[in-house]
């Protein structure tokens, strides 16, 4: 894939205008992908259909079946459409998580992004401010409404949108929820067409057997700091085939490594099926963003990843756990 030199950063009407002139854009999605990026795919899908145009999904990776439920009658998958198209990166903060669609022979048109931390590698429309990607495609859908060009958020793309909102917010529930965030929610509900508790049940409640066995590993092999500030987990790849699931199901388990009381930061470091090494970090107001771009990663303030090299499972934990653990001092002694 080959990058632009120059990068223009967009602002929402600019996108639309973008968007307006792409008629089959192929929306590309981050690797691993989770509710923001696949609801927020699926809202900008919708509303292309709505304004007559052939929209596309890619993705490195299968979306999880939890998922699923937003992509009905969609085209996504993971192998490039013919072209022409204009490929769109939604919920990308860096090209490294694009993850295998890297190799492929395309570029990215342009972005549309709400990370704090990252690399922009195309035009980009990038709102730091927004709790979820999903915020900035319902501003996007207002500026297209707002042309003429839209008459309407159609139901589909509302239900999608209040999943991205809902899926990086933790059902509203992280410090990341803001006045704009809520009142985007309050205007995909307004007319009746979303039904907020069973997409929520999907998102947050409704777990297959193998999530919960990944999740009740977590809970049992969580270690922490003498102080009980720092919580982390290791899950190598013999612990996934043991366990009997896929890559996909353990999403949440760094949920269960922050949901310990007195816990401050938690750590999840996964090794993948191919051997490389995935950690994810939540806080309630260390920087673990900072953390993450040690490592060439991203994200926000108090949720970040990124891919670690190291010579081991273990060896990857302590890389990140010791720069965690320094910075963590640091800033308490400030």
């Amino acid at each position: 894939m080959t990058e632009n030199t120059s990068i223009t950063a967009l602002d929402v009407d600019g996108f639309a205008h973008k968007l307006l002139s792409a008629s089959r854009p192929l929306f590309v999605m981050h690797r691993r992908p989770d509710g923001d990026t696949v609801g927020s795919t699926a809202a900008l899908m919708h509303i292309c259909r709505a304004m007559e145009k052939t929209p596309f999904g890619i993705c490195a990776d299968p979306i999880p079946e939890r998922l699923s439920f937003l992509t009905e009658g969609l085209d996504i998958g993971s192998a490039l459409p013919k072209p022409p198209y204009t490929a769109v990166a939604v919920d990308v903060a860096t090209r490294e998580q694009l993850g295998a669609l890297t190799e492929l022979p395309f570029r990215i048109s342009f972005m549309l992004d709400h990370h704090e931390v990252g690399t922009p590698f195309a035009d980009c429309l990038v709102l730091p401010k927004a709790a979820a990607a999903g915020e900035v495609v319902y501003a996007v859908a207002e500026s297209l409404m707002k042309l003429g060009v839209l008459t309407a958020i159609p139901t589909e793309a509302k239900v999608a949108l209040y999943a991205a909102l809902s899926s990086d917010t933790g059902c509203f529930r992280y410090s990341n929820v803001t006045p704009t965030t809520l009142r985007c929610a309050a205007a995909l509900l307004e007319e009746g067409d979303v039904d907020a508790a069973d997409v929520n049940h999907r998102l947050f409640e409704m777990k297959s057997e193998k999530q919960l066995r990944a999740e009740a590993f977590a809970i049992e092999h969580t270690k922490t700091s003498p102080d009980g500030k720092i919580a982390w987990v290791l899950i190598t790849d013999v612990d996934r085939r043991a366990l009997g699931v896929e890559e996909e199901h353990l999403e949440t388990v760094i949920d269960m490594v922050r949901s310990r009381a007195g816990v401050e930061v938690a750590l999840a470091v996964r090794e993948q099926p191919n051997g490389t090494l995935r950690a994810s970090m939540r806080s309630s107001g260390f920087d673990v963003a900072s953390v993450a771009a040690r490592f060439g990663g991203g994200g926000h303030l108090r949720a970040a990843g990124c891919t670690v090299t190291a010579d081991s499972p273990k060896a990857a934990l302590d890389r990140v756990l010791g720069e965690i653990e320094s910075r963590f001092d640091a800033e308490a002694e400030a």
